[in-house]
């Protein structure tokens, strides 16, 4: 269909600009578009975004465009945007840079939050009032969920590994909401300003001598 066509061709672009593999960058574009759907996702958003998360993230690339799609379905399914989703993670790796640990950090914390214990929620009501309200600021505003939470809990470790249901995942948590608060926002300002770049640098790169010539011989192939 023409959402497929869009994929590829938008893969292409970014092929062209060095992201990675053709195949790994229209998979992970079509995990975005998925499970994103409902948002009104667009192949051209998903593959601005992915490029977005690659630029601002210290990681390898193919490593996380293999396993984005194993923790959007929990984002999503959540309401947490793909915008907070891929900040989170690229934040994180900042300081890791491990894809792979910091994606599955993030998706332990997301899951935490939404599915905690009678023994978490005893902390989090006195936190949010009710778990409505959790709910209600995790979906709106996952960063500053997380920022609340370590300012109700400032200094009370014990709590905070209750919340997060293990060290791992408040190592994780503090790396994003603790100690790169600011980074994050920059990060989250890019994805939210990243409309149009894969096409600004297709763009760029179209017009120079050598993919120039690429492009005439590839079409000269074709036409052969």
């Amino acid at each position: 269909g023409q959402e497929s066509l869009d994929i590829l061709e938008m893969s292409a672009k970014g092929a062209a600009m060095g992201m990675g593999e053709l195949t790994d960058i229209a998979n992970a574009s079509t995990s975005i578009m998925t499970g994103y759907a409902r948002e009104g996702m667009t192949a051209s958003r998903a593959t601005d975004l992915l490029h977005e998360t690659l630029k601002q993230g210290k990681f390898e690339a193919g490593e996380f465009m293999n396993k984005i799609g194993q923790v959007i379905p929990t984002a999503a399914s959540f309401g947490i945007s793909f915008e907070q989703l891929g900040a989170s993670v690229a934040t994180m790796s900042k300081l890791s840079g491990d894809a792979s640990g910091s994606l599955t950090a993030v998706n332990q914390l997301m899951m935490k939050l939404n599915a905690p214990s009678e023994q978490q929620l005893d902390i989090l009501n006195d936190l949010f009032g009710s778990y409505d309200n959790l709910n209600k600021e995790l979906k709106s505003n996952f960063m500053g969920t997380l920022n609340k939470i370590f300012t109700g809990l400032e200094g009370n470790d014990l709590q905070l590994t209750k919340v997060f249901g293990s060290a791992k995942a408040v190592k994780a948590a503090f790396a994003t909401a603790g100690l790169q608060g600011e980074t994050y926002a920059n990060v989250l300002d890019g994805m939210n300003e990243s409309t149009g770049n894969v096409n600004k640098g297709f763009k760029d790169v179209s017009e120079t001598s050598a993919f120039k010539f690429n492009k005439a011989l590839s079409d000269l192939k074709v036409a052969g």
